[in-house]
């Protein structure tokens, strides 16, 4: 990391020192990394993976006795769509979640599409 130092041309330790890309490389890790420290579910809970149907596509869950997290990370070049029913012996009981990112709701059986070499979270609570 660029920076910290008296002189340096380049200094990511701050808001202005960072381009456009690096503030919201920033902003996206801090506020996944804040909501992080009190997640019992990530801290506590047991791991469900479910083996790729596609090599660049990958799902797993983490869960305890009344939270439920997954994780959809797509590496490929194209929208993946997620199939429920692939899931349905971890994600029984949940309703609906909260994209840890947006704040937006995800009903579990809604279309849910997950943009080209990006990564989804969403928490369920029951």
């Amino acid at each position: 990391m660029p920076g910290g130092w008296p002189g340096d041309e380049h200094n990511v330790f701050t808001a202005e020192g960072r381009n456009k890309t690096e503030n919201e490389v920033f902003d996206y890790t801090k506020k996944l990394f804040t909501w992080r420290k009190t997640a019992k579910v990530v801290h506590e809970g047991q791991l469900l993976h479910f083996i790729p149907e596609d090599n660049n596509f990958y799902v797993y869950f983490r869960y305890t006795e009344n939270e439920l997290l997954m994780v959809a990370v797509n590496n490929s070049r194209e929208e993946k769509k997620i199939n429920w029913s692939r899931f349905a012996e971890i994600t029984g009981g949940y309703t609906s979640g909260s994209d840890i990112m947006s704040g937006a709701t995800v009903k579990i059986g809604d279309e849910l599409m997950i943009a080209p070499q990006q990564v989804q979270v969403i928490h369920f609570k029951r």
